[in-house]
């Protein structure tokens, strides 16, 4: 059963009054990628309906959301 757009709306503004909340939290120095996606990205796109956790069981090829490994970035490379 998909939800509704109200539904959507609601599951949106609690992860705003979430983060807010929290929000010194998710702002420290230190705080994994991962762990903000878990608790904050991938909620938000499943309240806008996307499939982020391949619930559908669909082929790798044809997921709506591939995720993407940890980017490291090395401080003084200029990326070139």
């Amino acid at each position: 059963m998909s939800k509704t757009y109200d539904q959507g709306k609601d599951e949106v503004a609690k992860l705003c009054q979430y983060f807010a909340t929290n929000q010194q939290s998710f702002l420290a120095p230190g705080v994994k990628e991962a762990h903000v996606r878990q608790s904050l990205i991938d909620p938000l796109f499943e309240a806008l309906g996307w499939d982020v956790r391949n619930a559908s069981m669909t082929a790798p090829q044809y997921r709506e959301v591939i995720p993407e490994e940890e980017i490291k970035i090395v401080e003084g490379e200029s990326g070139r």
